[in-house]
């Protein structure tokens, strides 16, 4: 994955849901990503060997990749594509190294998000989600519908379920949010997937 063509070796950390907006401040964004992964990896048992990912959903309000590296000018990190194209390796001096993956955010008709993630193109806003899920899909990318408050009213399990038939055998995926609030019930949707084998990417 790196630039010389030597993947990042031990386990992967993913964060499945990451924009880059205008207003952070950029070596300090990363700085607070690394320690987050670290954390993330002390409490899994993972050790220093754990990378951390960052999978990008980009909009028209937030940074390009390439923009966002240029923000790292003069600070200790360093950011550079990787040899597939959609991804990049942010490097700290002294250790420390974040994948980042291309991606994109779109609004649905029916006011749900689609995430897709590993290609970095735009997709049309406003399409009736069926069709932005397909879309995603034939363009090679992972498609996540991540769960926002009160934005999954209009996907019922049984709708959930005709367009997880429709996707198949490329699979959807939902997605979760570290800032569900502690207490809440678990949406069906989640309750549905485990049932069902649906994966979610937090």
């Amino acid at each position: 994955m790196s630039a010389t063509g030597k993947t990042p070796a031990g386990p992967l950390l993913v964060d499945g849901h990451v924009h880059l907006y205008d207003v952070f401040d950029a070596p300090v964004f990363l700085d607070a990503a690394l320690a987050n992964i670290r954390t993330a990896a002390g409490a899994l048992g993972c050790g220093a060997g754990a990378t951390g990912c960052l999978m990008l959903a980009g909009t028209a309000r937030t940074l390009r990749p390439e923009a966002f590296a240029r923000r790292l000018a003069g600070s200790p990190w360093r950011m550079e594509p990787t040899a597939e194209g959609g991804s990049w390796l942010a490097r700290r001096a002294g250790g420390g190294l974040l994948v980042l993956v291309g991606g994109r955010q779109i609004a649905t008709a029916e006011r749900v998000e689609v995430l897709a993630l590993g290609v970095d193109r735009p997709h049309p806003d406003g399409e009736p989600l069926a069709t932005t899920v397909a879309r995603v899909l034939d363009d090679g990318a992972v498609a996540v519908l991540p769960w926002a408050f009160g934005k999954w009213r209009a996907l019922p399990v049984p709708a959930m379920r005709r367009l997880a038939d429709a996707a198949a055998p490329r699979r959807i995926f939902l997605g979760d949010n570290g800032g569900r609030p502690i207490g809440f019930p678990t949406p069906a949707l989640f309750r549905w997937a485990a049932r069902c084998g649906v994966p979610v990417l937090p």
